[in-house]
């Protein structure tokens, strides 16, 4: 009798992570979707901000990543990318302000591999080669992917891969926290503290971090493998 009651907890267990398994997929695709049908070329900016922490739980916390393997595929979600790596080659470091990669499709144009350097203004390239920046990364590859550099007086250059520009525009923007404060003597403070020098608190529609944001959404569900989650029935 007591090997029966401890037999019949353990399924019971059992059958609430079996549910708690198949909420986070079903969470998972229906953020999916949302990306898919909202991030598009008509979105408002703002909405991209306000929106961020959609991101933030799939890419942040990475419950992607979880319900791809609860999903029961064994190998990795696969996405084609602008990387910064070969456009950033064609420049001496000394001279570069900011640089993003950007790919966002957004009021009828692509905003992608744009540079700004000292003495000029932002630019994109010939979209005629743009498929030499273009690289295949998988998951894991792309949270950690730097896909903006800017220039902070002081500190040089600065890296920011995609998990740290989600964190600053859901944490620090208004996703889901407004937070002004920085710490001098933090790494990731020092990160944010440079993307507010890029990001354009006045004019909403020049903004290259939530375009940059954008471009991570619409990246995301033109991957195939992620086209093939959004189409699980949950």
């Amino acid at each position: 009798m007591r090997w029966y009651n401890v037999l019949r907890i353990y399924e019971k267990i059992n059958k609430i992570m079996t549910r708690q398994e198949e909420y986070l997929i079903k969470r998972v695709v229906q953020n999916l979707r949302y990306i898919r049908d909202n991030w598009n070329d008509s979105i408002e900016l703002e909405e991209v901000v306000r929106s961020s922490n959609v991101l933030r739980i799939l890419l942040v916390h990475n419950d992607l990543g979880r319900a791809w393997k609860l999903c029961g595929y064994t190998f990795p979600i696969r996405l084609q990318v602008f990387t910064l790596t070969r456009i950033l080659s064609k420049y001496d470091r000394d001279e570069i302000l900011t640089a993003w990669t950007g790919g966002a499709q957004y009021r009828g144009a692509r905003f992608a591999l744009g540079v700004a350097v000292l003495g000029e203004n932002p630019r994109t390239h010939d979209s005629s080669n743009i498929a030499l920046y273009r690289q295949e990364l998988n998951l894991d590859e792309y949270r950690r992917n730097i896909c903006m550099v800017v220039r902070k007086e002081g500190m040089g250059l600065i890296e920011i891969n995609r998990l740290e520009l989600i964190n600053y525009v859901a944490n620090k923007l208004g996703g889901t926290h407004i937070d002004f404060t920085r710490k001098s003597n933090k790494s990731l403070e020092q990160k944010f503290a440079a993307l507010d020098e890029a990001h354009n608190y006045e004019d909403v529609e020049r903004n290259i971090v939530p375009l940059q944001l954008l471009a991570i959404g619409q990246e995301l569900v033109s991957s195939r493998h992620i086209q093939r989650l959004m189409k699980r029935n949950v």
